[in-house]
């Protein structure tokens, strides 16, 4: 017999105040305006440089410390410095083949059968230097703490570090007690010792997603500048399929895809019609 369920953390304060916004799209383009416009309104200029900052960021730093250690003729050496105008590029690829599914990368690049062949990808990119940019494309800033921090879990970690990384740790403002970092580490910083303790997995301050956290909250943060919702919600699940190794990936069997991860959407009912984001 399964056990009772208990409360772990405390309960959520109930929200008494009065909804008094008034629901409606706001800096909406024009109804025939291009798609790339709309795409725009989320993954604007300033996400996209951002991004490519912080590939290139760790592009540079595991080749300079992979060393002698890459393979002589892998695509690795031949990496050079991502621009705006290829990262673009790259998403164009990326998106298509969503919609032209092929079993695996390399095929988009076959040209031995005549009737599988697709040009357009050819045109746009050579295959090497697509996988290159899927290699090391990075959201979030790789530095702020390194591998062996990951496995502590509650210690001081001033001996882990050197001094460079230690006081660039510190310098961070000591006004908020508890910096995240990009890592997902939960860091609590004792502000008269500069003393730091890890958080690890099964601390509720641990993030899985922190890999990409400033994507997710930059988006967020876009979406509340173009929309207003409605007082009466209704929060579904939408299960997208990956095999990727994190730990927010789910194996559901009694669905079509298996496994992947599951993400939070807002339904909104308006004039019998269901809006979903």
């Amino acid at each position: 017999m399964a056990g009772l369920w208990v409360r772990v953390f405390p309960g959520e304060e109930k929200q008494r105040r009065p909804f008094t916004a008034r629901p409606h799209l706001m800096k909406m383009p024009p109804r025939d305006a291009s798609p790339i416009i709309y795409f725009n309104l989320l993954f604007s200029m300033t996400l996209l440089k951002e991004i490519g900052r912080q590939t290139n960021s760790y592009a540079n730093n595991y080749i300079s410390k992979a060393g002698n250690r890459i393979a002589r003729f892998s695509r690795v050496r031949s990496w050079k410095k991502l621009t705006l105008e290829e990262f673009k590029k790259f998403l164009a690829l990326f998106f298509n083949m969503g919609i032209k599914r092929k079993p695996q990368i390399i095929d988009y690049w076959h040209s031995h059968l005549p009737s599988q062949t697709t040009s357009w990808f050819k045109g746009i990119m050579s295959r090497n230097r697509f996988q290159n940019i899927l290699k090391f494309l990075h959201v979030a800033d790789f530095k702020r703490v390194t591998e062996r921090e990951k496995r502590l879990n509650m210690v001081p970690i001033r001996s882990q570090l050197d001094s460079a990384s230690y006081k660039a740790t510190c310098s961070l403002s000591l006004t908020n007690p508890i910096v995240q970092l990009s890592t997902g580490i939960l860091i609590e910083e004792d502000e008269d010792t500069c003393s730091l303790t890890i958080k690890q997995r099964n601390h509720p301050g641990y993030d899985p997603a922190a890999r990409i956290r400033p994507l997710l909250t930059y988006i967020n943060n876009r979406f509340k500048q173009f929309c207003v919702p409605d007082r009466e919600l209704c929060v579904d699940e939408s299960l997208v399929a990956t095999k990727g190794r994190t730990v927010m990936q789910q194996y559901i069997p009694t669905k079509a895809v298996k496994y992947g991860i599951n993400f939070g959407c807002s339904v909104r009912l308006q004039q019998d019609t269901f809006y979903r984001w």
